[in-house]
């Protein structure tokens, strides 16, 4: 919920779970289109809109001010707080603010992994606690809890957590007490954090005529980490959603207009060389431009340029976006360059803490009232990173199996020169092996259509190829791994008889390179000659013949396991044989046995004819 702001609809009617998706190669204007509402989602209630409940509505002019009265109370208490992505792409997770719940939801299903999962009170007086921010990192998803005061109304109560997910329970990571000096937000108003307010009395400074007025109240909206593990926490000033520029108070009989002048936070929380987290402003986690400048917990600031002009010192409003490697974090704000009562982005570094630069994503609230921006107060959401996916690659060898036993060994050699195709539905790439026989297919270069979760084979472009010459493909899953996993199918030959392999493409970043192909010698061929002769060449009943069968390896290689059938004719009745090896006469069938290169044997059957 966000005073003075409407929810969108999902189906006929406007929802408080929704969650929309925007594609970003259209080009501008983006559309948001309904994706989920979670709210349909066993379990869930995100609250209802109280616009609805009480039949009220906000005026169709953007720019037109409004009482609101009804979403006042329910600001970060209906609704949902963060989202975020696992790392694996796969599974969304969603703060519900009403049931104060973790969602964990399956992207490709729509459907939740898990039932809700309950957050449960940390340890915050009256029960006033109130989940909000995300991170995900390493595997694990923290969440952020204040504790709101709402109840006691003392600033002692104010507290933050930082929790990780430990499978359906939550383990502190770090806490600390959100009771330290702040700057002057503008115009002489304090910025210590106060209580949440439950009335527009309990934190506005009503004067009319437009002047700056608001209490800064704590919500922990943003979890990123650094490249070393440190903490970088973003703070939305609940009161900037409470309200806005030129719009009224909850007086419905009042007709004066107010500006907010929020004023969020962005904190470090330092991890040392020994894993032991520090706040901002203790030895360790410092930085000299803001080095005992009165703000921020200790007496020193960590992110000391987070201001406009020295005037309004903690112009930040909540969205936090880290990428690694870059030494920089990304944060909402309002008036990131010269021009006032607009809002955008500034970037900090995160060694000195100093701002780098600014850009302004909407232009002077006052000016420009008819587009509805949210001036100096909470205009704009949380930041994520759209960087390209990491490509994906598959490969990796095509090797001569010597010992033919499907396993590659240290001292079998690979096969360059070997064309592979690469196949996923109508798409194919082609490549050669090289550098040992080892080919790869990416994403990024050869092979763009391959997509995650996409079914995919790579095959020999021909068993006639030269580089084959005289081999066959070597004994499947040799090892018995028949998956094509990354990580656990990792030596054998993955080929079936046809030498081709299917497998699926994994999420980006996921690379397999256990795909291989083994090439065993195929078996030499014997050259086995026969022949029969029969005395006498004629014989009258009564009288014996002999037939003698001569077998004779005629090729350059042994031959094993020989077998010769020839069963006597009709009227003939065997009387003995001498074979060299065994004759069933029965059958007809002679075992010869082994027969050296270049030697024969020989049968010989004695018989009488009927």
């Amino acid at each position: 919920m966000r005073r003075h702001s409407g929810l969108g609809k999902i189906g006929a009617a406007t929802t408080t779970g929704g969650i929309y998706t925007v594609d970003i190669t259209a080009g501008e204007p983006y559309s948001a289109v309904p994706w989920l509402d979670v709210n349909t989602l066993p379990g869930v209630d995100a609250g209802a809109d109280p616009r609805i409940e009480e039949g009220s509505s906000l005026p169709a002019n953007k720019g037109t001010p409004s009482h609101d009265v009804l979403a006042f109370s329910t600001v970060g208490k209906r609704g949902l707080g963060d989202i975020d992505i696992s790392e694996d792409d796969k599974t969304l997770y969603a703060v519900n603010l009403n049931q104060r719940q973790l969602l964990a939801v399956d992207i490709a299903s729509k459907t939740l992994r898990v039932d809700p999962i309950s957050i449960p009170n940390p340890g915050c007086s009256g029960d006033d606690y109130r989940p909000w921010g995300l991170g995900v990192h390493g595997g694990s998803v923290y969440i952020g809890i204040v504790c709101s005061a709402e109840t006691s109304r003392s600033t002692a109560d104010l507290h933050a957590y930082v929790q990780r997910l430990d499978g359906s329970n939550f383990v502190n990571v770090y806490d600390f007490a959100l009771n330290y000096n702040r700057s002057d937000l503008g115009g002489g108003i304090d910025g210590d954090w106060q209580p949440w307010a439950r009335t527009w009395t309990d934190t506005m400074y009503p004067s009319g005529g437009g002047w700056p007025m608001g209490k800064a109240t704590p919500i922990l909206s943003d979890i990123n980490f650094d490249d070393d593990g440190s903490l970088v926490l973003g703070f939305i000033d609940r009161t900037g959603l409470q309200s806005g520029i030129d719009n009224y108070s909850t007086d419905t009989a009042s007709t004066n207009v107010y500006e907010n002048e929020a004023g969020g936070d962005l904190l470090r929380v330092c991890k040392d060389s020994t894993g032991v987290w520090v706040m901002e402003g203790n030895p360790g986690c410092t930085t000299t431009g803001g080095e005992n400048n009165g703000q921020g917990p200790n007496g020193s600031e960590y992110y000391y340029q987070d201001d406009y002009a020295g005037s309004h010192n903690e112009a930040v409003i909540g969205g936090v976006a880290l990428l690694p490697g870059s030494n920089e974090t990304v944060t909402t704000g309002y008036d990131p360059l010269s021009n006032v009562r607009t809002g955008g982005i500034r970037w900090m570094d995160n060694t000195t803490g100093s701002k780098i630069k600014g850009y302004e994503l909407y232009s002077d609230s006052r000016a420009d009232a008819g587009k509805g921006t949210m001036g100096k107060s909470v205009g704009l959401g949380d930041l994520e990173l759209l960087c390209d996916p990491a490509p994906t690659e598959i490969g990796n060898r095509v090797w001569k199996d010597v010992n033919s036993n499907g396993i590659q060994d240290a001292d079998e050699a690979g096969i360059d020169g070997v064309d592979i195709v690469l196949t996923c539905g109508s798409d194919t790439a082609q490549v050669t092996t090289a550098n040992g026989g080892q080919f790869l297919f990416s994403n990024k270069t050869n092979a763009m259509f391959m997509g995650a979760g996409e079914s995919c084979k790579v095959t020999v472009a021909s068993a006639g190829q030269t580089p084959l010459a005289g081999l066959s493909v070597s004994p499947q899953n040799a090892d018995n791994v028949t998956d094509n996993n990354a990580t656990t199918d990792l030596r054998d030959s993955d080929a079936n008889s046809a030498g081709e392999i299917a497998f699926t493409v994994g999420n980006a970043g996921e690379n397999n390179h256990t795909l291989d192909f083994g090439f065993k010698s195929a078996p030499p061929s014997t050259d086995i000659s026969l022949v029969k002769v029969v005395k006498p060449d004629t014989a009258k009943p009564g009288e014996t013949v002999v037939y003698t069968l001569t077998v004779t390896n005629e090729s350059d290689v042994d031959a094993t396991g020989v077998k010769i059938t020839d069963q006597l004719p009709a009227g003939i009745t065997w009387v003995s044989d001498d074979s060299a090896g065994t004759y069933t006469k029965e059958t007809g069938v002679w075992v010869v046995g082994d027969v050296t290169h270049g030697a024969n044997k020989t049968l010989n059957i004695t018989a009488t004819v009927d």
